[in-house]
């Protein structure tokens, strides 16, 4: 998570020698006994048809802060945090939490699972709107096999040295209903004016989010790749950042220098969100070995250089119909929904409902096999029927 830490300790070695140590770094972690809790998460999710060895959003999930934990600071802090972010909804100019997911290098999989993760979050009954941010390199609406008439640049003020003209169009009239029951607002592509917005600009995008609130329970924000202020902008402002990586060491590295200018380099502005979680996917793994042990290798590191663990969200394993679904300009979740990759989105969306108590909506698919009731239990979801 982001910061659990008062004052985080400064990293002690430049970047480049921090992030070389993420390749490095060993995969052994202690291991923490679950508990009741962490019990019945495992049996639930286990029920989505693929096992789980450890309790979600490790190393710092409900089940490893208790009063056996209570002298250890850090989880402590942990704790404080989860709290805050259960509540996450009730900040005062924010009614609707934000999800941003980014990543440090391209190629990782960031706009596909942005996607299939709306459509997850929609099919729990939940009002999901995803927003292409990606300035500039926009393609969520290619994935999903449409084309726009509309789209984010329409929302940003037209400014020359001698007038400043109102965006033609506000974010709700840009957003349109996309393949999966979610709503999409469709970025930009091939705008350089877009892919170097000003930061005047690009707080007014923050502030249109407000016009989406009213017909939405979650806003997914699919920022692009790398450190720009374009990406770390969007990111700063959510009430919850994924950062994607791969197995690769490069991606490893990657996204770890974005985590740490995520907790160490934000310059305060009226939307950041400085002490909101950050959370690790892993995709593109063999196994739930491999991902576990690519968490592992950059929670190390965190914990050395930035002073904090680094919470895993989940993982999604490689698999061939990611590609084909893409090729198809069909979501992964649409295309084939039976498949490996697929199965792993939704328990993703299952965790991060929870993590942000979502106000999921029973369907009658949902009420006939008496998951959703389960998982309200575990969770403390408030359910609407």
């Amino acid at each position: 998570m982001t910061t659990f830490v008062s004052h985080p300790r400064p990293a002690t070695h430049p970047a480049d020698s921090a992030a070389s140590s993420v390749a490095d770094a060993a995969t052994s972690s202690d291991a923490v006994p679950g508990s009741d809790q962490a019990s019945r998460l495992r049996t639930l999710i286990a029920e989505l048809g693929s096992p789980v060895t450890r309790p979600a959003f490790a190393p710092v999930s409900a089940s490893r802060i208790g009063p056996a934990n209570a002298a250890d600071p850090t989880l402590e802090s942990a704790a404080r945090v989860e709290r805050a972010v259960r509540h996450a909804a009730t900040v005062v100019g924010r009614t609707v939490p934000i999800i941003a997911i980014g990543s440090g290098k391209g190629g990782v999989g960031k706009t596909n699972t942005a996607v299939n993760l709306s459509i997850a979050l929609a099919s729990l009954g939940l009002r999901a709107t995803l927003i292409d941010a990606d300035l500039g390199m926009a393609n969520a609406d290619v994935m999903c096999g449409i084309m726009p008439g509309r789209r984010l640049d329409q929302a940003i003020s037209s400014r020359s040295p001698f007038q400043a003209d109102p965006p033609s169009r506000t974010l709700a009239q840009i957003a349109l209903a996309a393949p999966g029951g979610f709503r999409l607002v469709p970025g930009t592509a091939g705008a350089s004016r877009m892919a170097d917005l000003s930061e005047s600009d690009r707080l007014s995008l923050l502030d249109q989010f407000a016009a989406l609130e009213s017909d939405s329970d979650v806003l997914i924000v699919d920022t692009g790749a790398g450190l720009s202020p374009g990406v770390t902008t969007f990111l700063s402002a959510a009430d919850l950042t994924l950062v994607l990586a791969t197995p690769e060491p490069t991606s490893i590295a990657d996204a770890y220098a974005l985590i740490k200018c995520l907790r160490s380099g934000l310059r305060a502005s009226r939307h950041a969100r400085p002490d909101a979680p950050i959370a690790l996917v892993v995709s593109q793994a063999r196994d739930e070995v491999e991902a576990n042990a690519v968490h592992q290798r950059i929670d190390k590191v965190c914990r050395r250089f930035l002073g904090s663990p680094l919470a895993l969200a989940g993982w999604i394993k490689s698999d061939a119909a990611v590609g084909e679904a893409v090729r198809r300009r069909v979501p992964l979740l649409l295309d084939a929904p039976g498949a490996t990759a697929a199965t792993d989105v939704h328990r993703l969306a299952l965790q991060i409902a929870g993590r942000l108590s979502l106000p999921i909506r029973a369907t009658r698919a949902h009420e006939k096999s008496g998951w959703l009731s389960r998982l309200a239990r575990v969770f403390h979801i408030s359910t609407m029927q």
